[in-house]
């Protein structure tokens, strides 16, 4: 098994070299033209990273599925919340909204020090649902000049003190999208998604988002979603099927697995984090949990799965990772749970976690079944285990 992975490892490196070599790397947000905040900047590195077409992080990207255009418009016209401006004459019927995100997601990113909510000894883990006052600035403390988050109306503890790549690839009620228009240091909108909000499911429609959390990430910034009459004027880009930051990843992976020293892993997971605005690996485990886990192929076998969980996060990595990892019949069998987003008006009684989906994995579900009729044209055919 080492000598697989010894062999993945000499396999990432040498395209990372190869790679390199052209040109390519991670990719940082750089537009002179925009008055933006460092945060803005630092979040806008992981969302060009991956809406920004051709841009020097995309190693391979699907010409065939240019998001924005065609049948793979609906991405990012689901991945929208509707009428983020408030001042729009009427609901856009082209904005479909359904693209939802879990709170078990939404658990998986870190805190502002880049460890999991869970182990930092200096976040508030055990209240994390608890719901805060409204507060009249629309600044989060901790992060200068931020516009991150406004809750004026009141939020979740939840949403409080994460990492940029939290509020780069979620958006929720109370949270600020860059974009739709408007890229400025002030007048941007925010996501008023509770019952009589302007991005709230319509009553009786079919067509909403279950959770209150939508896949900000996926939506150029330059995408603009109009009112009715006008429709939506989308910037496309072909979908990123491997980029550095992936590969570094899995780099850090193979390492890992074919028994390299922790001191050999971290760089290749720590350029990823510094992108992001986050500390190294060892120095934030050291400082806001108080433990080496990183020092053990265990514990940094867990790391490295939690970063590619919120780094690659909707870019259809999960799906394949999990199944490799055989961690499946643990994560795929977790209730779906969002925000209460069809009765909740108040604070108090959005912000109750809510069941939309019950799921089961079971191990025959790591394969495939084979077709009927495949069977029958060969007798020495055996379904696959639980089929």
């Amino acid at each position: 098994k080492r000598r697989r992975w010894a062999q993945a490892a000499e396999a990432c490196k040498e395209a990372i070299d190869y790679l390199e070599g052209l040109g390519f790397g991670l990719y940082y947000f750089d537009d002179p033209t925009l008055n933006i905040t460092a945060s803005d900047k630092i979040m806008m590195n992981l969302r060009g990273a991956v809406t920004e077409k051709w841009n020097k992080e995309v190693v391979w990207a699907n010409s065939q599925s240019w998001v924005g255009s065609g049948s793979y418009d609906n991405y990012q016209i689901q991945a929208m919340p509707r009428d983020l401006n408030p001042s729009l004459s009427a609901k856009n019927a082209q904005n479909r909204t359904n693209l939802a995100v879990s709170l078990g997601l939404t658990n998986s990113f870190y805190t502002k020090n880049g460890v999991p909510i869970e182990e930092d000894k200096t976040w508030d883990y055990a209240n994390r649902f608890e719901v805060l006052a409204p507060t009249p600035s629309a600044s989060e403390p901790g992060y200068e000049n931020t516009v991150m988050l406004n809750y004026k109306t009141g939020t979740v503890k939840l949403n409080l003190e994460r990492e940029h790549r939290y509020y780069a690839s979620l958006g929720f009620d109370g949270g600020i999208w860059f974009g739709q228009g408007k890229t400025g240091l002030s007048g941007l909108y925010s996501v008023n998604a509770r019952k009589g909000g302007n991005v709230s499911p319509i009553p009786a429609d079919h067509s909403q988002n279950l959770t209150g959390i939508w896949p900000k990430k996926v939506v150029n910034y330059k995408t603009v979603m109009s009112d009715a009459s006008t429709g939506y004027t989308s910037v496309t880009y072909p979908f990123p099927v491997i980029r550095m930051a992936d590969l570094y990843l899995m780099y850090a992976e193979a390492l890992n697995e074919k028994g390299e020293d922790y001191a050999n892993v971290l760089p290749w997971i720590d350029r990823v984090r510094e992108r992001s605005g986050l500390k190294g690996v060892k120095e934030s485990w050291d400082q806001y949990v108080g433990n080496s886990k990183y020092a053990t192929q265990t514990g940094l076998r867990q790391i490295i799965m939690q970063e590619r969980r919120i780094e690659l996060a909707f870019e259809g990595h999960y799906f394949w990772d999990v199944r490799r990892w055989k961690t499946a019949t643990t994560e795929l069998t977790e209730p779906l749970t969002g925000w209460k987003v069809r009765y909740g008006e108040t604070d108090v009684d959005y912000y109750s976690e809510n069941l939309v989906q019950i799921r089961d994995f079971t191990p025959k579900m790591y394969f495939w079944p084979i077709d009927i009729n495949e069977l029958r044209k060969d007798p020495n055919l055996v379904q696959n285990y639980g089929w």
